[in-house]
């Protein structure tokens, strides 16, 4: 079997980088599939985050995502 030589990077987004995302994605016209295709990022992911602002769960920090390399 081939071993992979490159560490898969995980992303992890603060909660105002979230934030701004739903925002997005609440304005009138705007659908799920653009805002998540235009920052980047998988749509599912994008609708847990709005699911999570939904329940209370996602309030602002910072805007910087970080880039934690998984092995």
């Amino acid at each position: 079997m081939a071993k992979n030589i490159h560490p898969k990077k995980t992303w992890r987004y603060n909660k105002e980088f979230k934030l701004k995302a739903v925002k997005l994605s609440y304005q009138y016209g705007v659908k799920v599939i653009e805002v998540a295709k235009a920052l980047g990022i998988h749509e599912s992911m994008h609708s847990r985050w709005r699911s999570e602002y939904r329940d209370g769960k996602i309030h602002g920090d910072n805007k910087k995502r970080e880039c934690i390399n998984a092995t």
